[in-house]
């Protein structure tokens, strides 16, 4: 699968992988270097060239908005998942939970915070 440009697969209502598959080569690098696994290439020619030079898109994942500013910030699905593990590793409590569910800023706004708050 070519991506022609990564940050463009992450908009504010979801991740959506496109590519034109004229500009195919199938050489698997992309595939290799998913750290989700969630490439696969797979033998196939489009033989309408109109069709083939066109935009396409293969999947759509909705995102999950952080807990505490509403901010789309990770696919639902890996979200899901995550918690499914921190959970099955009994090591989830409602704490952690809300960390798991709070997008970057957020968590290191609240840690800073924490970090440095003076007692009375």
């Amino acid at each position: 699968m070519t991506f022609t440009d990564a940050p463009n697969l992450v908009g504010s209502d979801g991740v959506r992988p496109e590519f034109i598959e004229a500009l195919r080569i199938q050489c698997g690098l992309r595939a290799r270097g998913c750290p989700e696994d969630s490439i696969r290439l797979s033998p196939r020619f489009v033989y309408d060239a109109d069709r083939r030079n066109q935009l396409r898109t293969l999947n759509e994942a909705s995102m999950a908005a952080c807990v505490a500013c509403g901010r789309p910030f990770l696919p639902r699905v890996l979200l899901e998942r995550v918690l499914k593990l921190a959970k099955s590793a009994d090591q989830m409590n409602d704490q952690h939970k809300r960390l798991i569910e709070t997008c970057p800023d957020c968590r290191a706004k609240a840690t800073m915070e924490k970090q440095f708050v003076r007692p009375p």
